[in-house]
């Protein structure tokens, strides 16, 4: 075995970054860190990556095992062909590669460049092998989601008017880049750069979508990338303009996506979801002063962990926290959290009789009065039941992490949706029916992300 890395060196070369990846989607579908339409977008998108100088491959002898890809806003993906005994070497040789590359950067450009990089709630060895190399968790997370296509795709109708199909010939190229640009500003995507990633070896004109109005206006739009290795589709990009965000416009060109994804063959489909708690922060309304808090049971492994869980007078949950322990330390360590996210410190706290809240109260909140008993609980064990109804559903949970995720989303959307949030507010004309709130909510949201 000769293990030897160089850089990226062309088309050829893409097709080997492909083929590591479905190699990786194909032993692990469900947590495979790339598709192969992130390899022809990131190549392909604009003309100005650094490809030689920003990818790195590493091979057995002449067989490929993987590479880093290096991002100039400071993140660095990896990927290791599976079943490696080596996997975890290749991974940390290729982390230093990218903290070198960033170091080079900052150097030429004068600026700090913090690193960051990617793992899944559940994935221990690469956040064993992160956090051994001093990377810090931060709490900005991107979520991946999975949807069968096995049965037929039902047809979302789109907004009168407006008509979903791909984009047609070389003249409609401009508008097509214009509404990139005009989604995501500021966007390095030029025509040429457009044209280039239509000569991508994964580009399929017929996958390449946009709605548009009477007038032949694009106003919504997405990409759909297909490995037919592993028969699953990928959207990327997906995006709306915002004159017309709020009419389901992003539903209509995704749906008519996953149904000529079908028709291709695909069996799932994936998308990814970034950051869309931290957007929708800012317009979360402000939480009470009177919170009542418990902390009912989760199953973890084969074992019960406690979810400390906070509600305050409207109903709003305030916050979740996971612990092994049901002790004065993790009662402390749930208020503090509790009061540094909100920025709320409580007057009034409605426990049960646990030993550890009086002193947890007494260290974080020593002002706040302290009430105990089973009828002021009543309120906030009517609501565990809502958190209890959507994990008892599920399959189990093996990583505490990967439980505190699901129970900070849970929360949130249950907090979208009873109005706690800012967001999906009615507008128009009110005899007209609207979307539920958390759509609106969501679309909102999106929004958000997109104007950022």
């Amino acid at each position: 075995m000769t293990l030897h890395a160089r850089p990226f060196n062309g088309d050829d070369d893409a097709h080997l970054l492909a083929g590591i990846v479905t190699r990786a989607a194909l032993a692990t579908p469900q947590c495979s860190y790339w598709h192969v339409g992130d390899v022809w977008w990131g190549l392909y998108q604009n003309t100005v990556f650094d490809s030689r100088h920003n990818i790195h491959l590493w091979f057995d002898e002449a067989a490929p095992v993987g590479f880093a890809w290096f991002f100039p806003s400071g993140s660095v993906s990896t990927q290791v062909v599976p079943g490696r005994a080596d996997g975890a070497v290749l991974e940390a040789e290729m982390l230093g590669w990218a903290e070198e590359r960033r170091r080079t950067i900052s150097a030429v450009d004068g600026e700090p460049i913090t690193l960051t990089a990617t793992a899944f709630a559940h994935d221990a060895p690469r956040i064993a092998l992160l956090t051994g190399r001093g990377y810090e968790r931060v709490g900005t997370p991107m979520y991946h989601f999975h949807r069968a296509l096995s049965g037929p795709v039902a047809p979302t109708p789109p907004a009168i008017g407006m008509t979903v199909r791909q984009v047609g010939e070389e003249p409609e190229w401009g508008a097509r880049v214009e509404i990139h640009r005009d989604v995501w500003h500021p966007s390095k995507v030029t025509l040429d750069a457009y044209r280039r990633l239509r000569a991508a070896p994964g580009y399929r004109p017929e996958l390449d979508l946009v709605a548009v109005t009477a007038q032949g206006a694009f106003a919504s739009y997405c990409i759909c990338w297909l490995d037919p290795a592993t028969q699953t589709g990928e959207f990327e990009p997906v995006g709306t303009r915002p004159a017309f965000r709020r009419r389901r416009l992003g539903q209509a060109v995704i749906v008519e996506g996953l149904r000529r994804l079908r028709e291709h063959g695909a069996t799932q489909a994936i998308v990814y979801t970034p950051l869309y708690k931290e957007a929708a922060r800012p317009h979360r309304r402000r939480v009470g002063i009177r919170w009542a808090v418990d902390e009912p049971y989760i199953r973890l492994a084969g074992r019960w962990v406690y979810a400390y869980r906070a509600i305050d007078e409207h109903g709003q949950v305030i916050d979740v926290y996971l612990s092994e322990t049901r002790d004065t330390a993790a009662a402390t360590a749930f208020f503090a959290q509790a009061i540094a996210r909100t920025g709320v410190r409580p007057q009034r706290v409605t426990t049960d009789k646990a030993a550890a809240y009086p002193p947890a109260l007494r260290a974080v909140v020593p002002d706040a009065e302290h009430i105990t008993g089973k009828i002021e609980q009543q309120g906030i064990e009517r609501d565990h039941q809502h958190l209890k109804g959507r994990t008892r559903s599920m399959r189990g949970f093996q990583q505490i992490a990967c439980a505190q995720v699901v129970c900070d989303g849970h929360g949130f959307m249950r907090n979208l949706r009873d109005g706690f949030y800012r967001l999906g507010e009615p507008t128009g004309d009110p005899r007209i029916p609207q979307a539920p709130r958390l759509a609106r909510a969501w679309d909102d949201r999106t929004q958000i992300l997109a104007a950022g």
